[in-house]
């Protein structure tokens, strides 16, 4: 089978743009484009951010103890958290294939505007959540809404911007990501430093994080008023309506591998008129057959049709499988873990002052029944809390998860520092080396740093370099997708091939939480393994990161795209 021929767009050709820096090639409205687009995707991680935060707390309140010891019920909360997990994966897959081809066949703009909206107003209805079972509803709900955005808002500023800017411009919109995410952990850790000093909310503060998430809807209006179907999007879209018409998108090109029309840039219409010189050289398979149908918008026949298209699909979605399993199955539980460690600290020191609060009151016996608290976190006593000791424990348990809600703020805050840094690292290192070395590199990283934080993190100041390590590599990954997806699909399969790479690959990667929560309850009825707070997920998280060499597995099969203009 002939190769498909890549040829550079007319801007990157155009001797004015030689050495001008990418964001000086960019006009007003490729400004708007992005800050929208980054806006959509900012607050979409914001969203699932608000759900790993407060998955903890959300679990405990939703989840009766029905006269289980403390360690079962815990054990249980764990495990229903990776299948709540796990319901909102498969959403974000289901809504991914789903708007995914909405996007090809009924635009860009449009289906990222109903996306947006999904994805905000059920993450505020989870704050209504009266069951685990109603509460995992609406997570499904809220994940429809999460896939479609990142598949049609990625294709929109590919589409949108010029071919040296798009590498940059894709790794800044999930590089900006990280904000969000860090806006969701400056939001937990308010609430809980309010808690911390006695304060009061009308509702669970979890249930106030969800409805806060329901403000980026008013983002919706922005793009009704003012955001563009992209010309590249519009161009085949009318192609596809022009039954009959002569057509490169139809197997006639000429010269071989060239849209007629667009066969010279000095003569940007090829009718010798000399109009359109801005519009880009062109795209397409020379291993189309001449007399072939014109390309469907949004077909999912189409992209396992053609064997081109079915080999990027498939193996692409085998990329995103290991790096969402190795987020959403590891690495986003790493505050669980962190809250895990730092439990008997913290209790022991909020049990030592409030026992000196009840010395100089006058209470000798509260302040010996906080004595005794503390010496039982101190030790790590497993089992329930004496009787006797539970209305003394009960009062201090607000202080415990305030200060425990602090850390896994910070702990998540500390991820998305290295997230932020690794995203642009990937989109420049991949600039300079290439795609796939760039994502061999990532794979290899991601999996130690992440093993290494499961299984040596003992002390909260580990966080400040060893979490940021981890994001750095595990986050890395994603803006790689963003960057490297839209770049093996034509337009009229763009949004659909994206989509299916990203989404599908986390309905497979739904996975990773229910098998997470069964090595939990296996490790958990099992031997003891190494003794530190938290053992049982430590033991799943290290065992999981062996997700990570799936992806190098597929690297060789995929094309190296640095350089190439998209496929049309």
């Amino acid at each position: 089978m002939a190769q498909p021929i890549y040829v550079d767009t007319a801007e990157q050709l155009d001797p004015a743009t030689l050495g001008v820096p990418w964001y000086r090639q960019l006009n007003r409205y490729h400004w708007f484009v992005f800050v929208v687009a980054a806006l959509g995707w900012l607050f979409d991680c914001f969203d699932q951010q608000i759900f790993t935060l407060t998955r903890p707390a959300a679990m405990e309140s939703l989840i009766p103890q029905d006269g289980l010891s403390n360690k079962e019920w815990g054990t249980r909360v764990q495990q229903y958290g990776g299948y709540v997990t796990s319901l909102f994966l498969i959403g974000w897959a289901c809504g991914g294939l789903f708007f995914g081809v909405l996007g090809d066949r009924w635009g860009r703009a449009k289906t990222m505007l109903v996306t947006i909206l999904m994805y905000s107003i059920f993450t505020g209805l989870s704050s209504l959540s009266t069951s685990v079972w109603d509460f995992a509803v609406y997570r499904f709900l809220t994940g429809l809404g999460v896939g479609g955005e990142f598949a049609v808002g990625v294709a929109l500023l590919a589409e949108t911007m010029p071919s040296r800017a798009r590498p940059y411009t894709l790794a800044a919109l999930q590089a900006l990501s990280a904000v969000g995410n860090v806006m969701a952990a400056l939001t937990f850790i308010a609430f809980g430093a309010w808690e911390l000093n006695d304060g009061k909310t009308p509702i669970d503060s979890w249930r106030m994080m969800f409805l806060i998430g329901a403000v980026p809807a008013l983002l919706a209006l922005v793009i009704r008023r003012g955001l563009k179907e992209p010309e590249k999007w519009q161009r085949a879209k009318d192609a596809a309506r022009a039954a009959g018409a002569p057509s490169a998108a139809r197997g006639e090109p000429v010269p071989r591998g060239f849209e007629p029309a667009m066969a010279s840039r000095a003569d940007g219409n090829g009718d010798g008129s000399g109009e359109g010189r801005a519009d880009p050289l062109r795209y397409s398979d020379p291993s189309t057959p001449a007399g072939a149908p014109s390309p469907r918008m949004g077909s999912y026949s189409e992209l396992f049709t053609h064997p081109r298209w079915r080999k990027h699909a498939l193996l692409g979605l085998v990329l995103a499988f290991s790096g969402v399993v190795g987020l959403w199955g590891v690495g986003f539980f790493t505050p669980d873990l962190m809250r895990l460690v730092q439990r008997p600290a913290i209790a022991t020191q909020v049990y030592a002052a409030e026992a000196d609060a009840a010395r100089q009151a006058g209470n000798a016996e509260l302040a010996a029944q906080y004595g005794r608290l503390g010496d039982r976190a101190r030790q790590q006593v497993a089992g329930d809390v004496p009787a006797d000791l539970k209305p003394a424990a009960d009062a201090a348990e607000s202080k415990i998860r305030g200060r425990l809600k602090i850390m896994g703020g910070v702990t998540l805050f500390m991820i998305n520092v290295g997230a932020f840094l690794g995203m642009f690292g990937f989109g420049y290192l991949s600039q300079r080396i290439g795609r796939k070395p760039t994502f061999a590199i990532s794979f290899v990283c991601a999996g130690l740093s992440t093993a290494a934080v499961f299984w040596f993190l003992t002390d909260y100041s580990q966080i400040f370099w060893m979490v940021p390590l981890m994001g750095f590599f595990q986050l890395s990954l994603f803006a790689g997708y963003a960057i490297y997806f839209p770049e093996l699909f034509p337009t009229n399969l763009r949004s659909t091939g994206t989509s299916f790479c990203y989404n599908v690959g986390r309905f497979v990667a739904a996975s990773g939480p229910f098998v997470q929560a069964y090595l939990i309850g296996m490790f958990a009825s099992g031997a003891a393994g190494t003794g530190l707070a938290g053992d049982e997920l430590r033991r799943a998280g290290v065992t999981m990161c062996l997700v990570f060499v799936v992806g190098l597995l597929a690297l060789p099969f995929l094309p190296e795209t640095r350089g190439r203009a998209l496929p049309e």
